[in-house]
């Protein structure tokens, strides 16, 4: 997931790849982090669908996007990824290696075929 603010106008573009939208299918939850936005102000997301992140990121260069102006943010030093939907949380949120929503898609999805 590619996301990207407006410079002229409070708009948010969130740029969702084929693999975002099979994940958010299985039931995995997509976030943006508020760091990344670094405060800025919206009212306004476009959202987008792209075969993969690196098409997003070609759209917004050939657009004008310089690389200096991408932010990426890095996970802070008690933070961890979740291997399941790839967020940042405390490692102490974590219950034998995922976060709760991992746990309860997979406990959906188990359910849902036992019947």
């Amino acid at each position: 997931m590619i996301f990207a603010a407006a410079l002229k106008e409070p708009t948010m573009f969130l740029m969702l790849s084929e693999q975002d939208v099979k994940g958010m299918r299985e039931g995995h939850t997509r976030f943006v982090d508020k760091r990344a936005t670094r405060g800025f102000k919206f009212d306004k997301v476009i959202v987008s669908l792209h075969a993969s992140d690196a098409e997003a990121v070609a759209l917004l260069k050939s657009a004008g996007l310089s690389e200096d102006k991408a932010a990426v943010h890095n996970k802070l030093l008690d933070e961890v990824q979740c291997p399941g939907c790839q967020g940042l949380m405390q490692a102490c949120q974590l219950f034998e290696g995922q976060c709760i929503v991992c746990w309860a898609t997979l406990a959906k999805r188990l359910q849902t075929g036992a019947n």
